[in-house]
């Protein structure tokens, strides 16, 4: 996991209609993610963690600075730690 820290509260609240589908006109309706100011993570490396470190503390520090990322949005999509309660809310739990 690699990425800001999400307001859990806020997802619930604003994302709760994520668990009736996302279709494409239900995203483009949906307010932007709110994250903790100053609160980033980066963790869960595993045996091969020391090789991704580099790359992933640089996209920390380029969220946190405001630089242009070094990845594309699909893998940072894949790596930012509140894809899990997004994975809960589309279940419906």
């Amino acid at each position: 996991m690699a990425g800001p820290i999400q307001d859990g509260s806020y997802f619930e609240r604003e994302y709760e209609s994520l668990k009736y589908g996302t279709t494409r006109t239900k995203r483009d309706g949906v307010a932007d993610a709110s994250y903790i100011s100053g609160y980033f993570c980066l963790t869960g490396l595993g045996s091969r963690g020391f090789q991704a470190s580099f790359i992933l503390s640089d996209l920390i520090t380029s969220m946190i600075s405001g630089r242009a990322l070094a990845m594309d949005e699909h893998t940072i999509n894949a790596l930012i730690p509140s894809r899990f309660q997004i994975r809960d809310l589309i279940k419906k739990k």
